[in-house]
């Protein structure tokens, strides 16, 4: 940033927690958190990120998938004993 090639430095992890004590170094302008629960691994415990995001992501709970859908992905799909929850 000092050198003028970036405008903004993030950190990615896993632990929301622990990109938030990197986030207080001052060091770091944004953190991204791997949220792991997708439509073929829904194995992850699903968050929000602050507060003004729960009324979206109530809209996406209730958000239509097809039946047909659910079939074609099942076989992508990690087996159960390899979940995380």
């Amino acid at each position: 940033m000092r050198e003028g090639l970036v405008d903004c430095l993030g950190v990615s992890g896993g632990s929301i927690e622990l990109l938030r004590r990197y986030l207080r170094t001052g060091v770091f302008d944004v953190a991204i958190t791997h949220n792991r629960y997708t439509l073929v691994d829904r194995s992850a415990i699903v968050g929000v990120s602050r507060p003004q995001r729960i009324d979206e992501t109530i809209q996406l709970a209730h958000w239509p998938i097809p039946d047909d859908l659910w079939d074609e992905l099942r076989p992508l799909a990690a087996p159960r004993e390899h979940w995380l929850g």
